[in-house]
Formats: structure tokens, C-alpha cells, sequence
């Protein structure tokens, strides 16, 4: 599997990062931030160049439809909303929309639901997404099978057949010629590299890219070297 750094994948797909830097903060703002109190509102962490990254791959293949498993905060959902091509997005998360939990915004202490951020994002085009329950996905599977064009698998990372499964439910529902991208391929931790290296041996047909991001546009002292996103094309 070939491995690329971040800015070099960019310079290849002709996509400027820096364009969407102020979007980006903002929605980091609110979605990917862990308490902090030596960090100041508005920097960029480690770790943040995941919204870069798959907003780019959105905006490479010009996706229209969105499927996510793993909302988190929403910070994929929100920075691929942003793309003009996209006009749908679903979501679904093990947590309900509406549950309020301790979470960081800023990098100060917050409890909130997702449904709290929803309200705190600045951006109109949040409203193409749709937040969706685990339980939901046999409506998607069942209805919509074939019809997205790009999957982001950013689940459960330490479970085997969960995450067998999400591969599943993602490759039936992205279109042939469309992308599935896993979150935190990584050499040593998580079952996410078992998996994907069980899925590329089975299916040879499939073309798969290592993307490294953590660290390459932001605290580049840490610039991951083996792990990242990896980007599966059907």
C-alpha cells in the first residue's frame, strides 16, 4: 500500500488547505478540542488536519452523497458540508443526538449534546446533514444501497467484527468507483490495520492509499510517519 504525507497528497489533487483554514478552526472549535488550559481558543492541535483531509477527498471525487459512521462531535460532517458538490450527508453515532456529555469546546470544559453544537455552528450547509442512531442503519442499508459516493468508517477502533462489520455496511452502501476511508490505521495500536489489510487481501480490485496526517499542518514536530487515514477506492 502506498504511503503519502499530507501536503504532498494535497500538491497531487491540487487542493489548498489554506482556503479553508478559518472554516476549519471554527468548526474545530466547537467539535475537536479536548480540555487544555495551556492552549488558547482558536489554535489548531494535533490532530486536526483530519477535517483537511476529508474534506479534500470529498473535493477530489466531487462526492454529492456522505456517509459517516462515528459522528463524535461532527467535525467530518461539518467541514464535508461545506464542499458545494455535497447535497446529502448521513451520520450515526452509538450515542443518541440529544444526550449531553462532558466534552471540550475551545479547549475549556463543556456538557453538551451534539444537538447543542448543531446550534452553535455558524455554517447554513450544516443543514444537509443528518444525525442518525446506530439502530438507523438497516432504513439506510435497506433504501440507499449503492448511492453515496464516499464512507468515512471512524467508529469503534478496537473491536475486530465491529469494525468488519461497519466496512459491511459502508461497501454496500458506496457505489462502485466511489471511496472508504478508516480512521487510525496505525501499526501498533487499535484493530483498524488487521482489518483493512484482511479487506485489501480479499478484495484485489480495490486501490488503497495511506494518508499520514497528524502533525503535518499543525505542532509538525509530532508529523505521524506510519498511520493515519487510509483511502480505499472501489
Amino acid at each position: 500500500m502506498k504511503i503519502t504525507n499530507l501536503l504532498d497528497y494535497f500538491e497531487r489533487i491540487e487542493f489548498d488547505w489554506t482556503e479553508d483554514l478559518e472554516n476549519l478552526r471554527t468548526i474545530c472549535h466547537y467539535t475537536k478540542t479536548r480540555v487544555d488550559p495551556n492552549k488558547k481558543q482558536g489554535q489548531m492541535s494535533y490532530g486536526a488536519e483530519q477535517s483537511f483531509l476529508v474534506k479534500a477527498v470529498c473535493n477530489d471525487i466531487k462526492a454529492k452523497k456522505f456517509f459517516e459512521i462515528g459522528t463524535g462531535r461532527g467535525t467530518a460532517c461539518y467541514s464535508v458540508a461545506l464542499e458545494e458538490t455535497v447535497d446529502q450527508i448521513v451520520t450515526v453515532d452509538i450515542v443518541y443526538h440529544f444526550i449531553r456529555k462532558r466534552e471540550a469546546i475551545g479547549y475549556r470544559e463543556a456538557i453538551v449534546s451534539n444537538e447543542d453544537i448543531y446550534k452553535l455552528i455558524p455554517f447554513k450547509e450544516k443543514e444537509k446533514i443528518a444525525f442518525k442512531h446506530t439502530s438507523d442503519v438497516s432504513v439506510y442499508e435497506n433504501r440507499m444501497a449503492s448511492k453515496f459516493d464516499l464512507a468515512f468508517i471512524d467508529g469503534n477502533h478496537t473491536d475486530v467484527d465491529i469494525i468488519k462489520n461497519d466496512f459491511r455496511i459502508a461497501n454496500k452502501l458506496v457505489r462502485d468507483g466511489g471511496v472508504i476511508l478508516f480512521d487510525d490505521y496505525h501499526p501498533t495500536r487499535f484493530a483498524v490495520k488487521e482489518v483493512v489489510d484482511e479487506i485489501l487481501d480479499n478484495n484485489p480490485n480495490f486501490d488503497a492509499e495511506l494518508v499520514c496526517f497528524h502533525g503535518h499542518l499543525f505542532e509538525k514536530a509530532r508529523a505521524a510517519k506510519d498511520n493515519g487515514i487510509v483511502i480505499v477506492s472501489k
